[in-house]
């Protein structure tokens, strides 16, 4: 009897032997996990797939849609259409598709119909002298370099390996050749070339044709394995860095995923490269501002700078107050004479050039490091420090003084800080000049 199915021959065009076998051993798959063991063999240029234990009716044949596995969010079909779909892209490529299950063997073939008026996927059935309990399906005709080729793009089928499953996301494949591939539960899915490592994901979706993944998925559970690999020490901390630096995309969404345990493991490894005085910055003028208090920023993505303001959200703070706390601060009376007529100088110049500051809020030091100035503002108080190494040179005085005064309009290397000092020098030019200062 034939079952002629409202399936066109050229539906699904795009698809050939590969697609067809992957159908039809993800159905294989889903079966054995809900426990109806089988095997793939092959030989002779014939793949034979059985599940035992399991069967299916005529109207799973018939159907479009027709599946047994509408609510189960585990499976890796679920639209019921892998076996005859499969079945269609194989025997359009010349191959022999035979399917037994229970009292009955279905032939895949295409025929014309008449109701339709064109070739349609057809199933022709004939009656098996004995029940088989289980299904079986046989693909003819398939050379052994292909089935080589298509065996590797299922993690199952592959020769042991120590890619074992390191978390509920799935698995990391390090290997070498597996670098970019994507896998969905086990099946090869696509190859991304800007991912650094392989995956075989447990929980993401894939579109109908089992040949993308959502860019927001991928990106977030990729994110999630390389995490569990760095904290199961799999995946250096310095490997992870590196990756963190570069943008890589296996690692853009980390900030998602990040334990404690795995940010220390981070944390050292940018210490040990960059200096305990580092902190991850997103800007150059972020870098600037604390090049200012001789912090070292080093730019990264965003995403790091996320984690670590994240776990460490006073990292910058503590730098910064460490840096800017001077070793001694002076009393006017601990100044030499010298030092002393300089400053007076210099204040008398700032005042006759019309800048105006106030002198109370100005201090005297030594600092930890060779920084000349600094400027800080709190809700209660402006305060400007200079190195008291600078008050034996009123040209430096003079400099550093501009410099820290016109903070008040903004941080270092911005537009109004420039604009501030500028006219600030221009005041006092013109104060030297004699000309009229309005």
């Amino acid at each position: 009897m034939k079952i002629q199915l409202s399936i066109a021959k050229d539906y699904v065009a795009e698809w050939g032997a590969w697609e067809g076998v992957r159908e039809i051993i993800q159905n294989y798959l889903d079966a054995r996990d809900k426990g109806f063991e089988g095997k793939i063999k092959f030989g002779n240029n014939i793949l034979t797939i059985v599940n035992n234990g399991c069967e299916v009716d005529r109207s799973y044949i018939a159907l479009l849609g027709k599946t047994t596995k509408a609510d189960d969010d585990s499976a890796r079909g679920i639209f019921g259409e892998g076996i005859k779909l499969g079945s269609l892209a194989l025997v359009r490529q010349g191959y022999r598709v035979s399917i037994k299950t229970g009292r009955f063997i279905y032939n895949a073939a295409i025929t014309y119909s008449k109701r339709f008026g064109e070739d349609v996927l057809t199933f022709v059935d004939r009656k098996l002298p004995e029940h088989f309990n289980g299904i079986e399906v046989k693909i003819k005709g398939l050379t052994e370099d292909s089935w080589d080729q298509m065996k590797d793009n299922f993690i199952e089928l592959r020769p042991s390996s120590d890619n074992d499953s390191c978390s509920s996301y799935g698995n990391v494949l390090t290997n070498e050749s597996d670098r970019g591939k994507v896998f969905a539960k086990g099946i090869y899915v696509g190859k991304y070339d800007d991912l650094r490592f392989g995956y075989d994901f447990s929980n993401v979706k894939t579109d109908r044709d089992r040949a993308m993944v959502k860019d927001w998925d991928l990106n977030y559970a990729a994110a999630a394995l390389v995490e569990a690999k760095v904290a199961e020490d799999k995946i250096s901390p310095e490997s992870l860095m590196e990756m963190m630096m570069s943008g890589c995309r296996d690692v853009r969404h980390a900030e998602y995923h990040m334990s404690k345990e795995v940010f220390d493991k981070l944390n050292n490894s940018f210490v040990k490269k960059y200096g305990k005085d580092a902190v991850p910055v997103t800007s150059p003028q972020e870098a600037k501002e604390l090049e200012h208090f001789g912090i070292k920023g080093v730019s990264c993505p965003i995403s790091m700078s996320n984690i670590f303001n994240k776990f460490d959200s006073g990292q910058r703070k503590r730098l910064v107050e460490a840096k800017l706390a001077p070793k001694k601060v002076y009393k006017w009376d601990e100044l030499n004479q010298e030092e002393q007529n300089n400053i007076f100088e210099v204040f008398d110049l700032l005042k006759r050039s019309g800048v105006s500051f106030l002198r109370e809020n100005i201090y005297y030091v030594d600092f930890h490091d060779d920084t000349l100035g600094t400027f800080t503002r709190t809700e209660t108080e402006v305060r400007i420090n200079l190195s008291k190494k600078i008050l034996q040179n009123k040209v430096e005085l003079l400099k550093t003084i501009i410099e820290e005064v016109a903070h008040n309009s903004g941080g270092d290397g911005s537009f109004q800080h420039k604009i501030a000092m500028h006219e600030m020098y221009s005041k006092v030019i013109a104060a030297q000049a004699g000309w009229v200062i309005s």
